[in-house]
């Protein structure tokens, strides 16, 4: 087979921008520095193939060989996706074994390490971010004897996983597995409070901040149960719409960005939130949006897809619905996408059936094997969706995994100790974590130089 490399441009939009209506969901003009286009899918274009095109490639011993997909998600967790499995080995004779670790991450990515060091390599593997130790065990996809220059691969996601040239995780333009931020809503309570409804406001270009608060301070005076109004996901909802984080992307190397005044504006009105009684210092509280109590909920879509275990009850009960994460005057511009996760997938190195792995890849995440219309709770949910994934710039926040890389589980306590702090006294907390940042920086520069950039 002809091989076509992925000449993906590294450069990622390593603090972009959310979304207005006539673009992407609601924001404001201004762009980062860091900001930039990851290039085509292929590199050089090769067009859209179809699967019969790319069914038509595979090699002709394929059947009856395994692909081992290693996972922390049931394959229910993605609706329709046990019966995209199944099709998939009805037409080209190749058996899978969708291995999911019981629904958690916690020690999945270092079971991807241990297995690569231990001849023991699963296939394809799914990828949320920017862990490094693990991209040092997948191939480098450029490298394939598989074509992908294919147009359906998507450059934002790719670009992520791509340094020195090399990409080591992908995935498809128009899946419909993206992990983009969202706000998760409870539109029963909405109705009974009779507040202003997120999805009409980010219709009409309204769905701010401001307004976000507005409506959790009215929805707090009119609850005596409630226990707060929001249960964030990891606290840096706010700096991440304005397109800051503590670490920031320039090419294939990270830097401190501790300084940064949107960085410090973001925090302090975060923690303006947690004072006024808006949100707390407990995150992804997800029980009590469950139980009725908390109105707003920061995820993916990942808990409002119609099969997964998320939400059962407020699903059931045509509860749950969902928006783009407010916007900033002077934020994030209107083509640019916060990810939650920058869901991808990859091939380990020493994976028995790696040359068969992207062709299940291309087959299981294409949009158009699943009903789109079902996928997701409700109807709403796919506009949404559909509207923030056609942004052509994406913004990561490399925070938590870089600093977990080179600290351990430590990552997400260092948003904890900021989101508690006075908002007169976030800088200083900042400056108090400069030090941490910078041996995150550090170590992660050293991976890319060492391993990932040759």
């Amino acid at each position: 087979m002809k091989t076509k490399a992925i000449k993906l441009l590294a450069l990622l939009a390593a603090a972009v921008m959310v979304f207005t209506l006539a673009g992407c969901g609601g924001g404001g003009s201004s762009s980062t520095p860091d900001s930039s286009d990851t290039g085509n899918a292929g590199g050089e274009k090769g067009g859209y193939k179809t699967w019969e095109e790319i069914k038509a490639t595979i090699p002709a011993d394929a059947k009856g060989k395994t692909i081992e997909f290693f996972t922390w998600n049931y394959v229910t967790d993605v609706t329709g996706a046990p019966e995209v499995v199944e099709n998939f080995e009805k037409e080209t004779g190749i058996k899978i074994n969708f291995n999911a670790t019981g629904g958690t991450v916690d020690d999945y990515m270092t079971k991807i390490v241990a297995r690569v060091a231990s001849q023991d390599s699963p296939d394809i593997v799914r990828l949320r971010g920017a862990e490094l130790s693990v991209l040092q065990v997948l191939q480098d996809l450029n490298s394939m004897d598989y074509d992908f220059s294919d147009e359906a691969w998507d450059t934002r996601i790719s670009g992520v996983y791509t340094y020195g040239g090399k990409t080591y995780a992908t995935t498809m333009r128009n899946t419909l597995l993206h992990q983009p931020r969202v706000m998760i809503y409870n539109k029963n309570l909405i109705s009974k409070y009779d507040l202003e409804d997120p999805y009409t406001l980010w219709k009409q270009g309204k769905w701010t901040w401001d307004k976000f608060k507005e409506i959790c301070q009215i929805y707090n005076d009119e609850t005596e149960d409630s226990c707060y109004a929001w249960t964030s996901y990891r606290w840096a909802e706010c700096p991440d719409a304005l397109g800051s984080a503590m670490i920031k992307r320039e090419g294939d190397t990270f830097v401190s960005n501790v300084n940064d005044a949107n960085l410090l504006r973001g925090w302090q009105y975060m923690t303006e939130l947690r004072v006024e009684g808006i949100t707390n210092n407990i995150r992804f509280d997800r029980t009590n949006f469950e139980n009725n109590k908390v109105l707003f909920f920061t995820e993916s879509p990942i808990g409002v897809r119609r099969t997964h275990y998320y939400f059962k009850n407020l699903k059931a009960a045509g509860a749950v619905a969902m928006v783009p994460v407010p916007t900033f005057e002077g934020g994030l511009d209107d083509d640019t996408v916060i990810l939650s996760e920058v869901e991808a997938y990859g091939i380990p190195q020493g994976a028995p059936s790696g040359s068969l792995a992207p062709y299940f890849m291309r087959y299981y995440l294409d949009a158009e094997n699943y009903d789109e219309k079902t996928f997701f709770a409700d109807p709403t949910m796919l506009d949404v969706y559909k509207t923030i994934m056609a942004c052509e710039k994406v913004f990561v926040n490399y925070d938590t995994a870089l600093i977990t890389e080179d600290v351990g589980k430590g990552g997400i306590h260092v948003n904890a100790a900021i989101v508690n702090a006075m908002p007169a006294n976030v800088k200083t907390k900042l400056d108090e974590n400069a030090n941490l940042v910078e041996a995150a920086v550090k170590n992660a520069n050293g991976i890319i130089e060492g391993k990932l950039g040759k």
